[in-house]
This record gives C-alpha cells, sequence and structure tokens, in this order.
C-alpha cells in the first residue's frame, strides 16, 4: 500500500543549494521531474532516417567519388561505347561522359595535383602513429592518449605541405621543434619547421618541405628584379630571394640595417647583389659603396654611387664623414622638431654598402679600433637620420666585428657557415637552437642561406636569387641612366670606363651630363667650352680622374 493511500502526502525531493545555505529562509526549488517520453518520437525517427539517407546519397557518395574521380574515369570511358550501342540516351549521355573523362585524365597536372592531394591524405592518417612514437602525445586523466589535431591542411606543391596543429595541454612548440629531424625522417621529408602562432600559444604550423625542395633544385628566374623600373619610390621592398614555397622573401629599406656573411662560395656575393641591385633602382637613395678587394667585386655599380672606396684609408675616412653628416642631419630634426628625416630629394637615405667589413676591422690595431667604432655610432644612431648598413663578409666573429653592431641589424643573412659557432655569431643563439636556423648545416648549393629578422620573429629558409655578371651590369647602366637624367645629384662622378661599352645604354641623358660639366655661357654649345675655365673646373667637379683618363683615350 503506498503511502498516499494511508493520507500521507508525498513531497518533492529537495535539493539544497547555495542560495538556501547563504539564505535559510528562500524557496527551495524542486528537481524537475524525469521525462520518461522517448527522445524520439516515431515521426522524428522516420525524418531522421531520411536525412541521413539524403546526406549520404548527396553530399557523402558524390564527395567520394569525386575524391576517386580519377580512377573512375577510365571505367566511364570503357562504358562510353557500351552506352552508345545500347540506345539513342546511351549516345547522348556516354559520349560526353568519355570525352570529359579521356581529357580529365589526360591532363597530367590534374593527375599530379591529386597524387599531392593522396599523398597529403595518407601523411595525417600516418601523423597519429608518428607523432606517439617519437613522444610527441600526452596521457589525459581518462587515460586516453592525445596527440597534437590537425586543425587545416595546406598543399604548398612538390611534396611538400603545412599544416595548422592544435596542440594538446602538455606539449609546446619547442617539444615539436626538438623532434623536427625525427619527424624529417619518418616522412621521407627534406626538411621540417614548426613555428609557433603569435596570438595563440596552443596552435603552431608545421611545414614539411618534401624531397623536390625548389631550393635546391635549379634556381627560379630572378623575374621580379629584372622586371623592376628605374626610379622606385624608396618604400619599394628589396627582392632578395624565395622560400621552399617558391614565395619571394622582401625586405624593407628605410631604418633597417643587413648583415649578411657565409664561407667562400655559399652565394653570399649573390645576396648583396640583389639588395644593391634593387636599392639602385629606388629614387631619393644614395650609394655609398666601400669594397674592400680593391673594388673588384662593386665596380660596376661605382657610376650609380655617390663614393666609393676601395681601400681601408679611404672606407675610414667614408665612415668619417658619414659620421659627420649623420650629426647635421640630427641639428636640422632638433631645429625641426622631426624625430626622423623624410626621405626626399633634398635629403634622399643613404645606403653604405660595406663589402668583406673584416679588411677594415679586422687587422688589429688602433685604425681598426677607429673603424668598429665608426661603423657601431652609425649602426645605433643612424637609421633616424636615413643612414643604412648593409655589411657583408666570409668570417664574421668578435675580432672582427663588435657585437653591438651584429644584435643593431634589422636583418642577418647567414648562408653556409663552417661551424656552428660561426652560425651563432651571424644570426644569434637563440635563431640557431631554438628557431632551427642551422646555416652550419646546409649543403653546397650555392645561395641556400636563413634570415632572421624583426618582421615575425622567425628564421626563414630562403635561397637568393641569382644575376649573373651581364645581367648586373644591365641593371646597373639603367639605374645610371635614370639617375643621370633625373637625379644626378645623387651620383659622385663615378662614371664607366668603357663608354663605347657600358655607357651604350646609360649616357641617353647626356644633355643632363653636359649641363652639369659645362658653365652657363656654353651650355648650349658644350664642345666650344673646351677652353673656358669654369667648364673645366665643372668637369673635374663632377667626373673622376680615372674616367677622364679613359675618356680622353676614348675620344
Amino acid at each position: 500500500m503506498s503511502l498516499a493511500g494511508r493520507g500521507v502526502h508525498r513531497v518533492p525531493h529537495v535539493r539544497l543549494s547555495a542560495r538556501m545555505a547563504l539564505n535559510p529562509f528562500a524557496a527551495p526549488s524542486p528537481r524537475p521531474s524525469r521525462d520518461r517520453s522517448p527522445l524520439i518520437d516515431r515521426d522524428s525517427r522516420s525524418v531522421a532516417v531520411g536525412y541521413w539517407f539524403g546526406v549520404v546519397l548527396f553530399h557523402r557518395l558524390p564527395r567520394s567519388v569525386w575524391r576517386y574521380r580519377w580512377e573512375l574515369s577510365p571505367l566511364v570511358v570503357a562504358l562510353a561505347p557500351v552506352s552508345v550501342l545500347s540506345s539513342w540516351w546511351g549516345l547522348l549521355l556516354g559520349v560526353p561522359l568519355g570525352v570529359l573523362a579521356a581529357r580529365l585524365w589526360l591532363n597530367s597536372a590534374a593527375r599530379e595535383d591529386h597524387a599531392a592531394y593522396r599523398a597529403l591524405c595518407r601523411f595525417r592518417d600516418s601523423w597519429p602513429d608518428h607523432a606517439e612514437a617519437l613522444g610527441l602525445s600526452v596521457t589525459d586523466s581518462r587515460d586516453r592518449v592525445l596527440t597534437p589535431r590537425i586543425v587545416e591542411s595546406e598543399n604548398l606543391g612538390g611534396g611538400s605541405f603545412r599544416w595548422l596543429l592544435d596542440l594538446p595541454r602538455g606539449l609546446t612548440v619547442e617539444d615539436l621543434d626538438r623532434r623536427r629531424e625525427e619527424l624529417a625522417v619518418a616522412y621521407r621529408a627534406s626538411s621540417l619547421m614548426a613555428e609557433r602562432d603569435p596570438r595563440r600559444a596552443h596552435m603552431a604550423s608545421l611545414t614539411v618541405t618534401g624531397q623536390n625542395d625548389p631550393l635546391y633544385l635549379d634556381p627560379l628566374s630572378a623575374d621580379p628584379i629584372l622586371c623592376m623600373p628605374a626610379g622606385q619610390p624608396s618604400d619599394t621592398r628589396i627582392v632578395l630571394g624565395y622560400t621552399s614555397t617558391r614565395e619571394p622573401v622582401t625586405l624593407p629599406l628605410f631604418e633597417k640595417g643587413y648583415l649578411v656573411a657565409g664561407a667562400p662560395g655559399a652565394g653570399k656575393s649573390g645576396g648583396l647583389a640583389n639588395i644593391l641591385a634593387c636599392a639602385a633602382l629606388m629614387r631619393d637613395v644614395e650609394l655609398w659603396l666601400i669594397d674592400a678587394k680593391n673594388g673588384a667585386e662593386q665596380a660596376r655599380w661605382s657610376p650609380c654611387a655617390k663614393r666609393f672606396a676601395t681601400t681601408p684609408a679611404e672606407a675610414r675616412e667614408m665612415l668619417s664623414d658619414l659620421v659627420v653628416i649623420m650629426d647635421e642631419r640630427y641639428e636640422v630634426l632638433r631645429a625641426s622638431g622631426a624625430s626622423k628625416i623624410t626621405p626626399g630629394a633634398d635629403t634622399p637615405l643613404i645606403f653604405i654598402i660595406v663589402d668583406e667589413v673584416s679588411r677594415i676591422t679586422g687587422s688589429g690595431g688602433a685604425e681598426a679600433k677607429e673603424a668598429n667604432r665608426l661603423l657601431r655610432e652609425l649602426v645605433q644612431v643612424g637609421r633616424a637620420a636615413g643612414l643604412i648598413l648593409a655589411i657583408c663578409s666570409q668570417k664574421i666573429d668578435a675580432t672582427t666585428l663588435d657585437t653591438n653592431i651584429r644584435d643593431n641589424m634589422a636583418f642577418r643573412l647567414a648562408y653556409r657557415c663552417g661551424t656552428e659557432a660561426q652560425a651563432i655569431t651571424v644570426l644569434g643563439d637563440e635563431a640557431v637552437r631554438n628557431l632551427g636556423a642551422d646555416a652550419h648545416k646546409l649543403g653546397d648549393t650555392a645561395g641556400v642561406g636563413y634570415l632572421v629578422g624583426e618582421e615575425g620573429g622567425k628564421a626563414v629558409r630562403l635561397r637568393s636569387y641569382w644575376l649573373d655578371d651581364d645581367v648586373r651590369q644591365e641593371i646597373a647602366d639603367r639605374a645610371y641612366a635614370w639617375r643621370l637624367e633625373h637625379q644626378p645629384e645623387l651620383l659622385g662622378g663615378y662614371l664607366p670606363l668603357s663608354p663605347s661599352e657600358s655607357v651604350s645604354g646609360a649616357l641617353d641623358a647626356l644633355e643632363t651630363f653636359d649641363a652639369l660639366t659645362t658653365c652657363a655661357a656654353h651650355r648650349l654649345d658644350p664642345d666650344a667650352g673646351k677652353d673656358c675655365a669654369a667648364c673645366r673646373a665643372m668637369w673635374n667637379e663632377h667626373t673622376s680622374a680615372a674616367f677622364r683618363n679613359a675618356w680622353g683615350a676614348a675620344s
């Protein structure tokens, strides 16, 4: 007999809540009664079955068929004649389908894309096993083994791909980076790089470069540099090279500094030539060149330069003059109330190239210390005044270059280095040990190196575009012709030594050159001013001694 039959009324179960604990006079809230009705009634079940049948028929099945369209296309081609022989409807449907299937199957590019997609699917399926075998897994409270989850996939071509990983609690990007060599072996890849998402610590980008790495194949054409017209604005980005995904690597020029180093034959001269070529094609940019190889490397660029030094003594004199110019510009900034200059015709950027700096600063003695001091002052203070340095050397260590100079360089580019210590000297300990910039492990392919800079705070593996001597000379002549016609004040009189060859395209603006080297009385007829003292003084002022001798011999 129930309690209700004995006159006892059932009281709903009361749960003591936090509200009652604070206020005992609060009304209790009864527990909601359980609904014993089925979760889905018969009509709802019918709707659910119809929904999933539609999903399978119209979504998953076509998706699977499309995924294997290349394997099924020969079957369609084989069934097309059967359809043609059966009826007219077969003729109308079979022939177009057969032609379309044959066309798709014969498209090699599409089949390669499909093969890359299938390979990416295989890599995704094998990722949990590889991650668990290499210790990239954690166990949660329910004894479940968790590995980094692939959120997004991107096919980069050439057997390379990029994943966006969601890391479980207990794993970091450093764990992935420590296992990158083992992962590269597991995937039979050329290299592997893990990068942390700057906004989310639990997200990481994993880039796997396949065996057909573009950096180690035939070099790509340097079209981004060759197609750059002369007279570009000074804020145009410098084109340096390309990455494993064939994406160009570009860098800014204003308020930045460049440090380029590498072993002999590693390709540092090619990288410096790309930087110099892009800078020479910009307007409002003065070039000050220091070539410690007695001018052999940068001679072709000397016509575009304001100053050109080939000996350590000339280099120290040039650096001293630059410090004076820097102080004068800061006086102008203080008088105007500005914090930094705005590049223009009146205050152009001064881009200083120092090639083989070890011959200037590594000889020891008071002169080398003075050169180091001048370089350090320009690097630390010269940015706001519009003075930018690019320093290049085969070997950079504490004896050849002050570490303060290296640390103040915005971009550091290291090609193949002989030892790990040399790579650390150029790129820094953080880049080599934690960012994967193993410049000492690079192969013998010239032009491949690591770039570490302010933008993104990561190490980028790249290959510099290659410009041969003829192409460099053509760019130098084109840049010189534009400067001679539009901004002759950027030139220092270092004209080409072979007027009949090198100046073939550069002296199209000869009228501007005559205007610089003749007085007002003989400007309309420069030949009449040969005996004029004023014309002779202007000629000596705007031309170098080497050019005057060569031009006189050629004339």
